[in-house]
């Protein structure tokens, strides 16, 4: 397994909630923010998907490969249109990891 980069920011000091219930988003965001430090997890909101990609093809024994809308060999993406969300083991970094993916301009936004 690859070492990720422990987060530096906090997920929810990354993320500027302009819509809906902002207080109930806004709370939503810290508590999972704090449940996950509270077993040693960082979250963090990530455009660097050589990173993701990186790791995927050294985890290709348990992980799906990426399709190609995230694959940063297939398309571009940067921080304008994609974006992921990932967790760290804080205290070792190559261990636990997981993500979540999103595709803004296939969204509609």
């Amino acid at each position: 397994m690859s070492v990720f980069s422990v987060p530096r920011s906090r997920l929810p000091d990354q993320v500027n909630v302009t819509f809906g219930p902002t207080e109930a988003v806004a709370e939503c965001l810290l508590s999972l923010d704090l449940a996950a430090r509270n077993v040693g997890v960082r979250l963090a909101v990530s455009s660097d998907f050589e990173e993701l990609a990186h790791v995927n093809r050294l985890n290709q024994a348990d992980w799906y490969p990426l399709m190609p809308n995230f694959d940063p060999r297939a398309c571009v993406l940067n921080e304008s249109n994609a974006f992921w969300v990932k967790g760290v083991n804080a205290q070792c970094p190559s261990g636990d990891f997981g993500g979540r993916l999103s595709r803004l301009d296939e969204r509609g936004t």
